[in-house]
């Protein structure tokens, strides 16, 4: 439905982690776009036009789809753990899924052609996180929707390899802070990782791609997946001085509960909230998907990244 004109894209959440690289890609692949935020703008950058808005706010919504043909959905509150009233995470809140019905009915009112929603690998209705529950019932609001294009992207832990932007980093340094041992939870446990630049190029091209049907979803991980142990192991070798011992077993509970004590407050995520993720993909959605060919053929691999060496 794209094909036959110039669309027009609004990038939901512009100013995020993901959404400030999205807004670069777009502006370096010469495509216009327009950047929602709420608190942050994002930086200047050329064919990029920032309009502040709160997702409850239908009316000034409104009149910012009006137009629009795409919106990329990335906006998110509360990170992996949700978000929280006075300190804790509130169960009822659900601002996440109310964001984003407020989005669908105001796009389906607007006659907006596709929506392209970041969700995550493991998104399902009985995931063992609230995190990624509640992004099951966002995809579920999404394809369930009258808009006529729908595309879910479910990508596996996102890192961009620099210690003062990435969250995933920071946490999985956050439990080496002390000298000679660290908290090793899960030790065994594989994690599906992949960089923010493959990631995005994906986002790109799955907002502007035509489609032949008009469902899709995607997961988006590099090919090889790590044990918790080795993505601790290059991290300290790149981020930590001096040599940690990785405490195993029963003992790592709680060693890692004083460990985390100090990171209350902050937004560093308890390592437990990326573990709870469920790093299992789904081959079926490789199978006859009908933007399967925006995947690149080679992403770049979590060692890659954090050892600064380029793909070859």
């Amino acid at each position: 439905m794209l094909e036959d004109k110039k669309p027009n894209y609004l990038i939901v959440g512009a100013s995020g982690f993901i959404g400030e690289e999205l807004c670069k890609t777009f502006s370096e692949s010469g495509v216009e776009a327009q950047a929602l935020f709420r608190y942050t703008r994002p930086q200047p950058r050329p064919m990029i036009s920032p309009v502040c808005c709160n997702l409850f706010q239908e009316q000034a919504l409104r009149n910012i789809l009006t137009g629009v043909d795409v919106v990329i959905h990335l906006a998110w509150q509360g990170g992996l753990s949700g978000p929280k009233q006075n300190g804790e995470v509130d169960d009822e809140l659900f601002a996440n899924l109310k964001m984003t019905k407020t989005l669908i009915r105001v796009a389906e009112e607007s006659q907006v052609e596709r929506i392209v929603f970041v969700s995550a690998v493991g998104a399902r209705k009985d995931a063992p996180s609230r995190f990624l529950r509640e992004k099951y019932r966002c995809e579920m609001e999404i394809l369930n929707s009258d808009i006529p294009e729908k595309v879910i992207i479910r990508p596996g832990i996102v890192y961009d390899g620099k210690i003062t932007s990435d969250r995933f980093l920071q946490t999985i340094t956050n439990l080496m802070v002390y000298p000679w041992f660290y908290p090793l939870p899960k030790a065994d446990q594989r994690v599906s990782t992949v960089y923010l630049g493959d990631l995005v190029k994906v986002c790109l091209d799955a907002a502007r791609t035509e489609m032949t049907s008009a469902n899709a979803i995607l997961e988006v991980c590099e090919s090889h997946s790590y044990t918790l142990e080795s993505i601790c192991r290059l991290a300290s070798l790149r981020f930590v001085q001096g040599k940690r011992i990785p405490i195993k077993g029963a003992a790592a509970k709680y060693f890692l509960d004083f460990v985390e004590k100090r990171q209350r407050g902050t937004e560093v995520e308890s390592i437990l909230n990326y573990l709870a993720f469920n790093q299992t993909q789904d081959s079926d959605l490789q199978v006859e998907n009908p933007l399967k060919d925006v995947l690149p053929a080679q992403m770049h691999s979590f060692a890659e990244i954090i050892n600064q060496n380029p793909v070859t």
